[in-house]
């Protein structure tokens, strides 16, 4: 492998690295809940409804897929550029490359929100057993 070949697929898998440790903390924050009050109760059991807090959980989670999506969109123009300094074939392998990493990467950030978005409408423990 030439050392031309060798920097682009170094620059290439940090890229990729970069964007799996961003997805898999974006997924990982999206699994805690925030209480509202010391006993975590947030008045559900006075008649509330949690679809507010639900809503801006949604919120939240879109928010949060905006965010890694615009951030991967300038990781991909980065990538982009860096591609246009190859010349021939290795230009068109490191293009072709880095859509590649660039879909999976666009996936990856729709997966993890409609995993948030499953995960605010998880209600167990909510209080309403026998009512």
């Amino acid at each position: 492998m030439s050392p031309v070949s060798q920097h682009g697929f170094r620059r290439s898998f940090t890229l990729v690295a970069g964007a799996m440790a961003l997805a898999l903390s974006l997924f990982g924050l999206t699994q805690c809940r925030m209480t509202k009050t010391v006993t975590g109760l947030s008045g559900r059991e006075s008649g509330g409804s949690f679809a507010n807090d639900r809503s801006a959980c949604e919120r939240e989670c879109q928010e949060a897929y905006k965010s890694c999506r615009d951030q991967e969109q300038e990781r991909h123009q980065v990538g982009t550029r860096n591609c246009g300094s190859l010349s021939g074939d290795e230009r068109l392998q490191c293009a072709k490359s880095e859509n590649v990493r660039h879909l999976e990467a666009t996936q990856t950030c729709l997966e993890i929100k409609e995993a948030c978005k499953a995960a605010c409408r998880y209600s167990e423990g909510s209080g309403v057993v026998g009512r």
